[in-house]
């Protein structure tokens, strides 16, 4: 779907497109991340990196609300697809004037539900692990 809104589809793709440049850049993030925080905490490591930042340093509670605002703002994005795939079958079944409001309502339920999900499932991150 997001390649064919773009200006120049063909710019997606290709060694150097915007896919694989994305990609690898958001890996090398995570690999270093990864790297730098075994390097420090070594089998100690915890599930999330920001498990074993201090709690009472400034930096640290800095870097955890910087990622909870990366998530807060973000998470949503992930329903994209989900969004793209389930809108048609949801606009078929209302009136038109309803539309936008019917799009609300199917993405706040699916944000509603994964996070009932998350908070259903105890062990959440070796379930993460399992389902990818």
């Amino acid at each position: 779907p997001l390649e064919n809104q773009m200006k120049t589809p063909g710019d997606m793709k290709g060694w150097n497109g915007v896919l694989n440049t994305s990609m690898v850049l958001v890996s090398c993030l995570y690999i270093g991340v990864g790297f730098f925080g075994y390097l420090k905490y070594g089998e100690a490591a915890a599930g999330s990196i920001t498990l074993n930042l201090p709690v009472n340093e400034f930096p640290a509670m800095l870097a955890k609300i910087m990622m909870s605002m990366a998530v807060f703002f973000s998470y949503a994005l992930q329903f994209y697809v989900p969004v793209e795939l389930l809108n048609p079958f949801l606009q078929s079944k209302i009136s038109p004037r309803n539309y936008l409001k019917a799009e609300y309502a199917l993405r706040f339920s699916l944000v509603m539900f994964t996070f009932g999900l998350a908070a259903a499932i105890p062990r959440l991150d070796l379930f993460i692990s399992l389902v990818g």
